[in-house]
């Protein structure tokens, strides 16, 4: 039998849910939660048409939010193709580019790099992090 790594939260979320699963300064989130934004991430990610086998690009620093993302595009069946914002505008056009994304899922803060990369190439659908709320 095969386990997936978002199947792994799930049972987590189901055992206890309250334990924590992420923390980040101030910011902790347990398992019930983490599971419950990335379904909820998941189900906005289908809605935008996000398939099995699709390829999502995200854009979204290293916070907690990145990993409900992570687990939201593996839920769908997809691939996530992680994004580091830092890395020059040029790079990141070549990896959207070479990618073929089906989406770009992000965060307002990342706001001038789309900018920067609609500069350089026609981006695919993009949407937020923050349509799952987290």
């Amino acid at each position: 039998m095969t386990v997936l790594l978002h199947d792994h939260l799930a049972r987590a979320a189901e055992s206890r849910p309250d334990a924590t699963a992420l923390t980040l300064g101030d910011e902790r989130l347990g398992y019930g939660e983490v599971a419950v934004l990335s379904d909820r991430l998941a189900a906005a990610l289908a809605a935008h048409g996000v398939q099995p086998g699709d390829r999502v690009g995200l854009l979204v620093p290293k916070q907690p939010a990145a990993i409900v993302a992570m687990h939201a595009v593996l839920e769908c069946g997809a691939a996530y193709v992680p994004l580091v914002s830092e890395s020059p505008a040029p790079r990141l056009a070549r990896i959207v580019a070479s990618a073929d994304l089906r989406l770009l899922l992000t965060v307002p803060a990342a706001a001038d790099r789309l900018d920067e990369l609609a500069a350089l190439l026609p981006l695919p659908v993009v949407a937020s992090v923050d349509e799952g709320a987290v």
